[in-house]
């Protein structure tokens, strides 16, 4: 077929790793930070089945947000804490609850 031809022409795989020679240590058009050798590693510990939503003292389902929110209230004794993805995220929220209705520059 000509699709699957012209697809399998135009097809470039990727991303392919670069150097990063800018003097700009987190430059956003070349992936971002690197991740160290432990978060590849507990990357690769959860890209398998693990236990991210399962409770395994009690048999039961868990939830993945009691797991991080762990480490941000244990660092800052706070009250409660939310982990987003992103700071896009992170500021949207965070707008959404401070300045619901209001301008924000």
């Amino acid at each position: 077929m000509r699709v699957v031809e012209d697809a399998r022409e135009d097809w470039v795989e990727g991303p392919e790793p670069v150097i990063n020679a800018t003097g700009v240590i987190l430059h956003t058009n070349l992936g971002r930070a690197p991740l160290s050798r432990e978060a590849v590693a507990s990357t690769a510990r959860a890209a398998a089945y693990c236990d991210l939503e399962y409770e395994k003292n009690r048999g039961t389902r868990g939830s993945r947000h009691d797991r991080v929110r762990a480490l941000p209230l244990a660092l800052t004794d706070a009250e409660g804490a939310h982990v987003t993805v992103n700071n896009a995220s992170a500021v949207l929220l965070s707008l959404t609850a401070l300045a619901r209705r209001k301008e924000v520059i």
